[in-house]
């Protein structure tokens, strides 16, 4: 009997270090996880206090509005996000231009895009929205 008693607490003392370095594992590599999606989310945070943008002008009758990037960030046009009376009306975008850069996709800080829309903007709120969550209304 004293030779399977000792036999028996062994195995379970190995199975328990085994386990052990498993749970501690999982552990670790769940902290990376955490710690990864803690950093990128004070990244999205930084770049959205940096993000300001203006409306430079409404031009109702054309369908024209013109939105001034006055932040610190670069923006990419492809990102930005229409909404009109509260409704998300990316369909209606017709051309997004930045100013001075025909074809550029790329928003540069101090520049101006130009964003046409099509459908009649009379008595409408229009809001534009830039791909990290900065709004500007007219």
């Amino acid at each position: 009997m004293g030779v399977s008693v000792s036999i028996a607490t062994a195995i379970i003392f190995i199975a328990s270090i085994i386990s052990f370095g498993s749970v501690i594992g999982t552990l670790d590599q769940v902290q990376h996880s955490l710690t990864d999606a803690q950093a990128s989310r004070s990244d999205r945070e930084l770049t959205a206090i940096h993000t300001s943008v203006t409306m430079a002008s409404v031009d109702r009758p054309n369908g024209t509005v013109e939105v001034a990037n006055s932040g610190r960030v670069t923006l990419s046009t492809n990102e930005l996000d229409v909404y009109i009376n509260g409704t998300l009306s990316n369909d209606r975008i017709s051309s997004i231009e930045v100013n001075g850069h025909a074809g550029s996709q790329i928003w540069l800080p101090g520049e101006t895009v130009t964003v046409g829309l099509s459908g009649d903007l009379n008595g409408t709120a229009i809001m534009i929205m830039t791909g990290n969550g900065v709004p500007v209304y007219d």
